[in-house]
């Protein structure tokens, strides 16, 4: 495994969270504002109401 951060987002600006749940969303670009290329990324979310991980493919 071998890669970078390649976006951050915080509450307010893409993640939302409710009662007992979480949204994230994110525009598919990088944090230099280039779109993201073709591949897996991985997701580690924090919030006031916990933490949630995964991954994300990306198909273009």
């Amino acid at each position: 495994l071998a890669g970078e951060e390649v976006a951050q987002l915080r509450e307010g600006d893409g993640i939302i969270t409710l009662d007992s749940s979480m949204r994230a969303d994110w525009d598919l670009k990088n944090k230099y504002g280039k779109p993201a290329a073709s591949g897996v990324y991985y997701y580690f979310l924090r919030t006031n109401i916990g933490n949630a991980k995964g991954k994300i493919a990306v198909i273009k």
